[in-house]
């Protein structure tokens, strides 16, 4: 209910993607642009089905989420928060460049 209510009332400084097949979501990203003086815009969320993941999906949203933040904050960086002990998502994130 959260995520519904929450990827339905997009503000202009979001970004939200889905990505749909049939009936379910395949996968999202969602996007705070703005959101950290220092850190600038806010990767909040980026959720894929684990049998897209071999498949590029998360890869893709990632670079749709980039293109969205130069176009609109292009003086602004991109940042997450990943807890430590999340190997697989660290090392996902790791692999697209990015750093500590």
């Amino acid at each position: 209910m959260h995520w519904q209510q929450r990827l339905q009332s997009q503000e202009k400084n979001q970004f939200v993607l889905l990505v749909e097949e049939g009936e379910f979501t395949q996968g999202f990203v969602y996007v705070i642009g703005k959101a950290d003086a220092q850190w600038g815009a806010l990767l909040h969320n980026l959720h894929v089905r684990p049998e897209m993941k071999v498949q590029g999906l998360g890869t893709k949203l990632m670079h749709k989420a980039g293109e969205w933040v130069q176009a609109n904050f292009p003086q602004s960086g991109l940042h997450l928060w990943v807890f430590e002990a999340n190997y697989p998502a660290r090392r996902f994130y790791e692999q697209l460049g990015a750093t500590k």
